[in-house]
């Protein structure tokens, strides 16, 4: 258990609310300040052009459960039984699944870009069409690697994440107070943002390990924060479990 901690949450706060009942449920206190916030593109014209063509493709690649829950927003027609829905990681494949959307491939280890490319069914692309479902500035990765195999890419860029940048004032006394024990970042830009929050007390980042789902957030973290960075993995239930596993080591 976790023992009454107070664990800070940075998760956009219409997606922190899962985690925190998880946190609440393995005796923690979880702390919500969320340092990105994310919204439906400004234009939506050009990805509900894509959309309306959704039938033209082979595959649609969905990097997030945003890019499903703002990509399906713009879809006017059913889901084509020709396209395979192919989803990043398992909270994506649920967030089509609540979607009806039939036969949803996902990544089998790795829960990312790569884990994506490593796909069987994407090896051999020549002629093929894929479309990318995601946020504005993603990563290039995928698009620059299917090309590469022959396919034919395009982009749907369906929302946009901003800074929202809450006041940090009562944080910052809760943390000065001894009250955060662990900080939870799920996306780089998270980090990046909570960093920028605390322009005049980032010492208070070094007092708390940092959980990340992502080798590339924990490199990251590692080297902004200069604190302890636990890599977990994937999933609500798996961070939880893994500050389980380090408080307990610490009482040890």
């Amino acid at each position: 258990m976790l023992g009454g901690r107070g664990i800070l949450v940075t998760r956009p706060r219409a997606q922190a609310g899962e985690l925190a009942v998880a946190i609440v449920a393995h005796g923690g206190d979880p702390v919500l300040f969320p340092t990105i916030a994310i919204d439906p593109i400004a234009d939506p014209a050009p990805a509900q052009s894509l959309f309306a063509r959704l039938g033209e493709f082979d595959h649609a690649i969905f990097v997030s459960a945003n890019a499903v829950q703002f990509g399906l927003s713009l879809a006017s027609a059913p889901w084509p039984d020709r396209v395979s829905a192919i989803a990043v990681g398992p909270a994506t494949a649920q967030a089509l699944a609540r979607a009806s959307i039939p036969r949803v491939l996902t990544p089998v280890v790795r829960f990312d870009s790569e884990g994506v490319l490593a796909l069987d069914t994407l090896q051999q692309l020549q002629g093929r069409r894929v479309l990318i479902v995601r946020g504005v500035g993603g990563r290039d990765l995928l698009e620059h690697t299917l090309e590469e195999r022959g396919a034919v890419v395009d982009i749907a860029e369906v929302y946009s994440r901003h800074h929202p940048r809450e006041a940090a004032g009562p944080l910052i006394r809760r943390w000065r107070a001894g009250n955060i024990h662990a900080v939870i970042c799920t996306a780089s830009e998270a980090a990046r943002n909570l960093h920028a929050s605390l322009a005049t007390d980032l010492d208070l980042l070094k007092q708390a390990p940092v959980f990340v789902p992502h080798a590339r957030i924990a490199a990251m973290v590692r080297a902004l924060y200069q604190t302890d960075v636990i890599e977990t993995a994937t999933g609500d239930s798996a961070i939880v479990r893994a500050m389980e596993r380090f408080f307990a080591k610490v009482q040890d």
